[in-house]
């Protein structure tokens, strides 16, 4: 057995370094070679072999193993035969060669993207046959072209096809990415892509002349802006440590100028922006706006625009889903679920309703995939070390992926859902993606739905694993505010005690989010223009010697400002109203309206006293204590540490940007009213700075000019 298994071993190998040595390398592919080769392998292994050619010299390959009820929904099991070029010069082994070193390393373009997939189902499903198995679905194993230049030409029109409708696909799998560590990784969606160019035409003339309205002035005004934002979503995935929600834009291309001596008439500059669904009208509304502001003359042509495809839901209404994660579980191997950092085919399979998972079974290896030296391990390729997702049989002594999971997707019941079943709640998502959200609308989940969910009740007794903590908290947002509104602040957090964990700012930022997605990155972006806009209308208002040493101070330091800046605000925009409050009425002072805001101590001995003053205060009042912060250090100026209180729970921040911005999502998360002393300072700041407008805001005539 052990001669039999080694022997298959062997030929996988071989056949997936055969594979590789095929340089189906753009820009210009000749797909003949991959196609005798893969019609050499149908044969061998007894699958049925067709061609499929929606465009002149971009063909397809079906490799079809026919199930024992052929009515069922199909399997399909893709991947693609281009990829991308090389630059030779810079590979320690030649590309197309498959050079194995002494280590068990096989070098070669597309071992990582994705060549190695498409072999592994071959490998999987010879060993199948071996041992007698035949599904209950047949499965077709596709090789389709073109992938690597954005599948126009290639899975976007083929799914198109009356051929492609007659493989009556209900399910697929296709490329995911490899995983650096023993964690697989599935792919339920995709980012939009979205690559255009900006034409930017001005002034021309000589060298030596400073004129206005150039190109140049142009493109660096939008240039600033490109990369203010792209900063901006490089702290917000330093602070998620996930792509998810991440918006990436690049400059990849800069056009323009005819000579050396002559400012020219126009540049061009190419942008690659890859966007998540929820957040790509407010990024495209964005980029207009700024070429608006950038000046007159300016045109976006866009290269490559996806449409958008609905994302795979990853839960039990997905009989698919189900059964993978039934193998991935039976194997004890740790799955986390993400949105594909790039583009696959599988957005055109999402797009027609077949509900898409993107998979790669390496792992421990690290990401080569478009680069030199891009390579796998014999050992991954096989699994020996018994820690990779198993897709051949044999290999280990425990079950194959591919043995169990196609026996489970086999077995189970027609595949009968509307395509509307397979796509996201449109309903939810359209409710979650406006700045006017109202959650009282979500009102399709009954109490038992809410109260007997076993994510929250996951989630009310564990605090790790912190993977597993998202996953949940993001599957259980509905659930969490259709609750919100029947509770009080208190009896929220202790529904969700998950939010007493010091990372819980994570969780806050992932539900506002949802609720403000076109929000979540303003603070970063708008704060600092927003101050100075709010300072020069009213800095002359400004006579306290202390308010004036204060403004100058914060001009003379490079580092955290926001603190000094927000009480600076209640000088330059004081409040003016007054509540009622016991038998008095309460009229705010400056500093009270501040310190509903912000408190600050000089030293951590005095944290206990303010609470506790803060708590005094409101109690004489009569009023409630909303959530604030809480900063230590010397002087405003010179903050060590920044906390946010919220009832008896205490999050640390390493700034107070972050510590703001925080609290204001909070207010919005937890449903909490903005505390009445502040509440002109925080109506300002959310128009101003996050561009929310609420049906339920108050109008406040003071700040209607600072909003003009």
């Amino acid at each position: 057995m052990e001669d039999a298994s080694k022997k298959l071993d062997n030929a996988a190998i071989e056949n997936l370094r055969c594979y590789l040595r095929i340089p189906s390398v753009h820009p210009s592919i000749d797909y003949e070679p991959c196609l005798k080769f893969l019609k050499l392998q149908a044969e061998e292994i007894g699958l049925i072999f067709n061609v499929y050619i929606p465009v002149k010299n971009k063909p397809h390959a079906v490799l079809t193993w026919t199930g024992k009820q052929p009515e069922l929904g199909t399997i399909i099991l893709n991947s693609h035969m281009d990829v991308v070029p090389v630059f030779e010069d810079h590979w320690r082994h030649k590309p197309f060669d498959a050079d194995v070193d002494e280590n068990g390393d096989i070098y070669a373009r597309g071992i990582q993207d994705t060549k190695t997939l498409g072999i592994q189902y071959l490998e999987a499903i010879r060993r199948l046959k071996q041992s007698g198995y035949q599904p209950k679905r047949t499965v077709h194993v596709t090789f389709v072209a073109e992938e690597e230049t954005g599948g126009l030409e290639g899975m976007k029109l083929f799914v198109e096809t009356p051929e492609f409708r007659k493989l009556n696909a209900a399910f697929a799998l296709d490329e995911g990415m490899v995983s650096e560590n023993n964690t697989a990784k599935a792919f339920y969606g995709e980012k939009r892509g979205w690559k255009f160019e900006v034409h930017c035409t001005g002034e021309m003339g000589h060298g030596s002349l400073l004129l206005d309205n150039t190109a140049g002035e142009k493109v660096e005004y939008l240039l600033n802006k490109f990369y203010k934002f792209r900063n901006a979503e490089k702290i917000l995935l330093n602070e998620m440590q996930n792509w998810d929600n991440v918006t990436t834009v690049n400059l990849t291309m800069i056009k323009g100028g005819v000579q050396a001596n002559v400012i020219p008439p126009e540049f061009t500059i190419v942008i690659d922006s890859r966007v998540p669904v929820e957040k790509f009208v407010a990024f495209e509304s964005q980029v207009n706006q700024w070429c608006k502001e950038a000046g007159t003359a300016i045109t976006i042509v866009s290269l490559v625009k996806d449409d958008e495809a609905p994302n795979t839901l990853m839960n039990e209404t997905n009989i698919f889903w189900t059964a993978f994660k039934a193998a991935i579980d039976s194997l004890n191997i740790p799955l986390e679920t993400h949105i594909h950092v790039g583009n696959t085919d599988g957005r055109y399979l999402r797009a027609v309703g077949v509900p898409t998972i993107g998979f790669s079974p390496i792992m421990n290896t690290k990401i080569r995939a478009h680069d030199n030296d891009e390579y796998v391990n014999e050992n991954e390729f096989l699994n020996e070390h018994g820690i990779d997702l198993e897709i051949l049989p044999s290999v280990c002594k425990r079950k194959d992926l591919l043995k169990e999971l196609i026996p489970q997707i086999g077995k189970r019941h027609d595949f009968e859902k509307k395509v509307s079943e397979w796509m996201l709640d449109k309903e939810i998502s359209e409710m979650t993606t406006v700045s006017n959200t109202n959650l009282s609308g979500i009102t399709d989940i009954t109490d038992e739905d809410i109260n007997t969910t076993e994510d929250q009740l996951w989630l009310k007794h564990n605090v790790e694993p912190w993977d597993i903590v998202i996953q949940k908290w993001n599957t259980t947002f509905c659930a969490r505010h259709s609750f919100f509104n029947k509770c009080t602040v208190d009896e929220f957090l202790k529904e969700w005690p998950i939010l007493n964990d010091l990372r819980a700012e994570i969780l806050i930022n992932l539900d506002f989010e949802k609720l403000f997605p076109e929000a979540q990155l303003n603070f970063h972006l708008f704060w600092d223009t927003f101050f100075e806009i709010v300072h020069s209308r009213r800095g002359r208002d400004l006579k306290e010697p202390h308010v004036l040493d204060l403004m100058t101070g914060i001009r003379e330091i490079e580092g955290d400002k926001v603190a000094a800046e927000l009480v600076l605000l209640n000088y330059l925009v004081p409040p003016t109203g007054k509540v009622k409050a016991g038998n008095k009425l309460w009229k705010f002072s400056t500093l009270e309206s501040i310190e509903g805001i912000i408190v600050h101590v000089k030293e951590p001995g005095s944290i206990h006293a303010a609470i506790k003053n803060k708590i005094d205060g409101a109690y004489e009042k009569g009023r409630t204590i909303q959530p604030y912060i809480l900063v230590v250090g010397p002087s405003l100026t010179d903050i060590k540490t920044n906390y946010i209180i919220v009832d008896k729970v205490k999050y640390q921040f390493t700034s107070s940007g972050k510590a703001f911005d925080t609290l204001f999502k909070l207010f919005h998360v937890f449903n909490a009213e903005y505390p009445v002393q502040s509440l002109h300072i925080y109506t300002l700041i959310q128009k101003g700075v996050y561009k929310l407008n609420l049906k339920e805001d108050k109008i406040i005539p003071t700040i209607m000019d600072l909003l003009v």
